[in-house]
């Protein structure tokens, strides 16, 4: 094989973290879970529980949510004291896309008493019609 005909290794940097970020912000799913996966070569980051937040976040928005609950299941598991209002309420809405309901309810209750937005609100009043 040629030289040219392989791509160069890719480096994990706060760049990439920064680029994943970007595109979870912009719903470019695919693109965040590439850069993640990248950037969890490195040890730094795959050790923290933001980049299994954004993973998570990734494989919802691609609508894998069986996988993404995995992923914050194994969260709590590793980092039992990480608190994440947006972790709490994507773990909501997680249970509520694979059929969980009942459970799914009562996490939104919970977070609803503390998120910052209004979304878990919402999704009480509407019926958890937001997964």
């Amino acid at each position: 094989m040629n030289y040219l005909d392989r791509s160069p290794p890719q480096t994990p940097s706060p760049t990439g973290v920064a680029l994943a970020a970007e595109c979870l912000r912009i719903e470019r799913f695919a693109e965040a879970e590439r850069q993640l996966r990248i950037t969890s070569c490195s040890c730094r980051w795959a050790t923290n529980p933001v980049y299994a937040l954004g993973k998570a976040k990734a494989q919802f928005g691609r609508d894998r949510p069986a996988e993404s609950l995995a992923t914050l299941d194994d969260l709590q598991k590793r980092w039992p004291d990480f608190q994440s209002a947006e972790g709490h309420l994507l773990y909501a809405r997680a249970l509520g896309a694979v059929g969980r309901v009942d459970e799914a309810l009562e996490e939104f209750h919970a977070v609803a008493a503390y998120f910052p937005g209004a979304e878990a609100r919402g999704a009480l009043r509407t019926g958890c019609s937001i997964w």
